[in-house]
This record gives structure tokens, C-alpha cells and sequence, in this order.
């Protein structure tokens, strides 16, 4: 009987310890989080310097112009604009540069 008493002191013993050790971890994770928005409010520092290229990278994707371009093409034998078809054409530009050079897009 001694040593059930003693194990039951030492669950509630440690039971005790859990409980402060996890409302410690509470604190800790709130001021965490405290100082984590100060880091994310400050300019220069990683964390916000994260998050501005999260979201310039999400405004890049979203305002890429899709590679394939739509082309109508006729049927060279019905002049009829009811017949036009469509067909992807990828973008190609094959031509060497001189350095200090320009180019005209086709």
C-alpha cells in the first residue's frame, strides 16, 4: 500500500510539473509570436523580407502573359470567316546578338 501511495504522490508530482511546464510553453509561444510580428513590421530584417517576396512572387505568377499565343488561320481555299481555325504558336526567336545591339520583335 506504501508504494501505491508513493507512485500516486509522484503522478500528481509530476502532473504538476507537466501543467507548469505547459503554461510556460503558452507564454513562451505568445511572446513569440510578439516578436515575430515585430520582425515581420520591420523593413531589412528575414522575416519580411520573406513575405514581400512571397508576395512578389505571387504577383509575378499572376501577371505572366501565357507563352502560347492563339493564331487564326484561314483555309487558304474557303475565304468563309465562319471556317477560321485556331492554333497554338509557341514564341520562337532564333537569331544571334551583338552585344550593344537591338533587335525588332517579330
Amino acid at each position: 500500500k506504501a508504494q501505491v501511495d508513493n507512485e500516486k504522490t509522484q503522478t500528481e508530482l509530476y502532473k504538476a510539473k507537466v501543467s507548469i511546464l505547459e503554461s510556460e510553453l503558452a507564454g513562451l509561444e505568445s511572446k513569440n509570436q510578439q516578436y515575430l510580428g515585430w520582425l515581420n513590421s520591420t523593413p531589412k530584417t528575414v522575416p519580411a523580407m520573406e513575405l514581400k517576396i512571397k508576395q512578389l512572387e505571387n504577383d509575378l505568377t499572376r501577371s505572366q502573359v501565357p507563352v502560347d499565343c492563339p493564331k487564326e488561320n484561314s483555309d487558304s481555299g474557303n475565304n468563309s470567316a465562319s471556317e477560321t481555325t485556331t492554333e497554338v504558336v509557341k514564341y520562337v526567336y532564333s537569331q544571334s546578338f551583338k552585344e550593344g545591339g537591338s533587335f525588332t520583335d517579330p
